[in-house]
Protein backbone atom coordinates (compact mmCIF):
# COMPACT_ATOMS: atom_id res chain seq x y z
CA UNK A 1 0.00 0.00 0.00
CA UNK A 2 3.15 2.18 0.91
CA UNK A 3 4.11 2.33 -3.06
CA UNK A 4 0.71 2.63 -4.21
CA UNK A 5 0.24 5.79 -2.24
CA UNK A 6 3.18 7.15 -3.76
CA UNK A 7 1.47 6.98 -6.93
CA UNK A 8 -0.96 9.28 -5.91
CA UNK A 9 -4.38 7.69 -6.83
CA UNK A 10 -7.17 7.18 -4.98
CA UNK A 11 -7.78 4.02 -3.26
CA UNK A 12 -11.34 3.64 -2.00
CA UNK A 13 -11.79 0.57 0.83
CA UNK A 14 -14.59 -0.88 -0.82
CA UNK A 15 -12.89 -1.53 -3.94
CA UNK A 16 -8.93 -2.32 -3.39
CA UNK A 17 -7.00 -3.00 -6.20
CA UNK A 18 -6.74 -6.52 -7.83
CA UNK A 19 -2.88 -7.55 -7.70
CA UNK A 20 -2.24 -11.11 -9.61
CA UNK A 21 0.45 -13.29 -10.00
CA UNK A 22 1.86 -14.11 -13.68
CA UNK A 23 5.14 -15.98 -14.02
CA UNK A 24 6.75 -16.04 -17.10
CA UNK A 25 6.76 -19.58 -18.35
CA UNK A 26 9.73 -18.57 -20.17
CA UNK A 27 12.28 -18.53 -17.60
CA UNK A 28 11.77 -22.54 -16.41
CA UNK A 29 12.52 -25.47 -18.32
CA UNK A 30 10.21 -28.09 -17.63
CA UNK A 31 9.17 -31.55 -18.77
CA UNK A 32 5.64 -30.39 -20.40
CA UNK A 33 4.54 -28.74 -23.45
CA UNK A 34 4.37 -24.64 -23.64
CA UNK A 35 0.96 -24.71 -23.42
CA UNK A 36 0.00 -26.10 -19.96
CA UNK A 37 3.44 -24.85 -18.84
CA UNK A 38 1.49 -21.46 -17.91
CA UNK A 39 -1.11 -23.03 -15.97
CA UNK A 40 1.64 -25.29 -14.18
CA UNK A 41 3.60 -22.27 -13.31
CA UNK A 42 0.43 -20.35 -12.22
CA UNK A 43 -1.02 -22.62 -9.99
CA UNK A 44 1.60 -22.61 -7.87
CA UNK A 45 2.21 -19.05 -7.93
CA UNK A 46 -1.61 -18.42 -6.91
CA UNK A 47 -1.17 -20.98 -4.20
CA UNK A 48 1.70 -19.22 -2.64
CA UNK A 49 -0.29 -15.53 -3.12
CA UNK A 50 -3.93 -16.08 -3.49
CA UNK A 51 -5.72 -12.78 -5.32
CA UNK A 52 -7.42 -11.58 -2.41
CA UNK A 53 -3.36 -10.39 -1.31
CA UNK A 54 -2.89 -6.93 -1.54
CA UNK A 55 0.76 -6.63 -1.22
CA UNK A 56 1.29 -5.81 2.43
CA UNK A 57 4.19 -7.79 4.15
CA UNK A 58 2.44 -10.04 5.79
CA UNK A 59 0.33 -10.88 3.03
CA UNK A 60 3.45 -11.69 1.03
CA UNK A 61 4.56 -14.79 3.68
CA UNK A 62 3.34 -17.61 1.59
CA UNK A 63 0.84 -19.70 3.56
CA UNK A 64 2.22 -23.35 5.37
CA UNK A 65 2.10 -25.98 2.65
CA UNK A 66 1.16 -29.83 2.65
CA UNK A 67 2.16 -30.37 -1.21
CA UNK A 68 5.17 -30.10 -2.78
CA UNK A 69 5.14 -27.38 -5.85
CA UNK A 70 4.99 -30.55 -8.37
CA UNK A 71 1.78 -32.01 -6.53
CA UNK A 72 0.44 -27.99 -7.28
CA UNK A 73 0.94 -27.61 -10.25
CA UNK A 74 0.16 -31.25 -11.88
CA UNK A 75 -3.07 -30.43 -9.87
CA UNK A 76 -4.02 -27.69 -11.68
CA UNK A 77 -3.17 -29.85 -15.05
CA UNK A 78 -5.47 -32.55 -14.11
CA UNK A 79 -8.59 -29.98 -13.85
Amino acid sequence: MRHLSVLKIPIRASHLPRLRIWVNGANYKLPITPKFQQNYLNEIANTLWPNDSIGTREHLQPPPLTRTFDQIGRASLQG
